[in-house]
């Protein structure tokens, strides 16, 4: 996992099989227009007789042909359009504002505990009635291919990737979310490698020992981690109460047992651990509980 590259963060107007329903999956085409801003629907009538279109039901006065152009579009203009051709209803569209730009990162945090074949997202956003993710440029294009993945009631999601655990990672993931609330449609993308998001679980605190005049503290990684540790390693941060005065010491990152500057007089510690892989330099996990171990 030593290929490096940047992020990139990609938004798209498209049209997706969806409406304002409980599922994604019974949907109208959606056309995600931007406020204030003209838009234009279009009819997929082949013949060459008039065109009727319909807003939420109610027969338009306009005659605007094939090619429906909404000016000024704003909340009341959203809503279901559909036209009619020949007395039979030829298209059929879900007009929503398109979302103001925010980072992809205000909406969804992802991690990897391991390099195992899946890793886990959250939306932050609770104004979303829908919200699926899709891996890959199926999803990226918003064709049929896509496997996309519902959250659960708390809106977490359990996604799926290619990547193997055992080779450098040479193309980056593309994760595609959509969302849709009242009278919203939001797409966005994001390209990032697994090592972008990788963050093991705090790891177990083991026995504090005393050999050859030093304090040597085992760290066990997470359960969660990947195996064999050997092929992934971890290297660990260890914070301490300086019994003298209280103060809290950090020790240098290092692999487990961790030397610590210590004397070996010492025959307590109050102290705490976190890892990160130390290959890829991951992210940090989370501090473990601080505990009092006994070196002997």
């Amino acid at each position: 996992m030593k290929c490096i590259g940047e992020k990139k963060i990609e938004k798209m107007l498209i049209n997706v099989s969806s409406a304002f329903s409980t599922s994604f999956s019974s949907l109208n085409a959606v056309a995600a227009a931007k406020k204030s801003n003209t838009f234009t629907l279009q009819c997929g009538a082949t013949s060459n007789g008039d065109v009727i279109w319909t807003f939420n039901d109610q027969k338009l006065d306009q005659k605007a042909g094939s090619n429906l152009v909404l000016s000024e579009v704003g909340q009341p203009m959203v809503g279901n359009y559909t036209c009619q051709s020949g007395g039979e209803s030829v298209s059929t569209y879900l007009l929503l504002q398109d979302e103001d730009e925010k980072e992809f990162d205000d909406f969804l945090t992802c991690r990897a505990k391991s390099y195992s074949c899946t890793f886990s997202c959250k939306w932050n956003d609770t104004n979303y009635k829908l919200v699926r993710l899709g891996l890959g440029p199926d999803c990226l294009e918003g064709n049929n291919l896509c496997s996309w993945v519902m959250g659960d009631g708390r809106l977490h999601f359990e996604l799926t990737h290619p990547v193997s655990p055992y080779s450098e990672e040479h193309d980056m993931l593309v994760l595609t979310a959509q969302a849709i609330t009242n009278y919203t449609f939001l797409q966005k993308s994001k390209r990032f490698y697994l090592r972008d998001i990788m963050k093991p679980d705090h790891p177990q605190i083991g026995n504090c020992q005393k050999e050859n005049g030093k304090l040597n503290l085992l760290i066990d990684p997470p359960c969660t981690w990947s195996t064999p540790h050997s092929f992934f390693p971890l290297e660990h941060e260890v914070q301490y109460v300086r019994r003298n005065d209280g103060k809290i010491m950090t020790v240098p990152p290092c692999s487990s047992p961790c030397h610590l500057n210590l004397s070996t007089r010492t025959s307590k510690l109050n102290l705490t651990v976190r890892s990160r892989d130390s290959l890829a330099k991951s992210n940090w996990s989370q501090w473990a509980d601080w505990k009092i171990v006994t070196c002997g």
